[in-house]
């Protein structure tokens, strides 16, 4: 998985307003599990059922969410857009829990214990290249070395624990409540 147990850094919302004054999201559309989030904090933590259009090169809304890499090396101006919040930070203040944004998954009828424990290796044989890969990339991506170190080894969090399980049932429980999703199925676990 790829998850955070509090701030995540690179999935945020910037404002020009207060949260309780938003009333429209310009979205970057590069993680539907972030556009969900994002409706849902606003929702939940500040009344605010919130409509997202995609956001454009040339927007410069009073409202945007942010993904990925763009939020570390692209980030809006903080006079312009002064008020900003961290997504993972948000959640985990709403429900204490971590949230998973992203996981592998297979069917239930079609599962496959042997790719289920391959991807479990590759995880942790990802997590032993953690430096070779910041030597490798953080240039190209213009991030600070000790801020990407941070970010790959105390932000993220790759390990699908119980606390992820069951924060991961508080997302389905609350998105499906405020219809930001229409899934209604449970997950099952693998574990090695």
């Amino acid at each position: 998985m790829i998850g955070c147990d509090g701030p995540t850094l690179t999935v945020r919302i910037f404002s020009k307003v207060t949260p309780n004054q938003i009333t429209l999201l310009h979205g970057d559309t590069d993680s539907h599990t972030s556009i969900v989030l994002a409706q849902l904090i606003l929702a939940e933590r500040y009344n605010r059922n919130v409509p997202l259009v995609p956001l454009t090169k040339n927007d410069a809304p009073e409202t945007m969410l942010l993904i990925g890499d763009k939020v570390v090396n692209a980030a809006p101006n903080k006079n312009i857009y002064p008020y900003q919040m961290d997504l993972g930070e948000e959640w985990k203040n709403l429900t204490g829990l971590p949230f998973v944004f992203a996981m592998w998954m297979m069917p239930r009828d079609a599962t496959d214990v042997a790719l289920a424990k391959r991807l479990a290796d590759a995880r942790q044989q990802g997590a032993q290249m953690t430096e070779t890969l910041l030597d490798r990339h953080c240039t190209e991506k213009q991030w600070p070395r000790e801020l990407a170190h941070r970010y790959f080894t105390e932000y993220l969090q790759y390990e699908v624990t119980e606390r992820a399980k069951t924060g991961l049932a508080k997302f389905y429980e609350l998105a499906q409540n405020r219809r930001l999703l229409n899934i209604r199925r449970t997950a099952e676990y693998l574990g090695f």
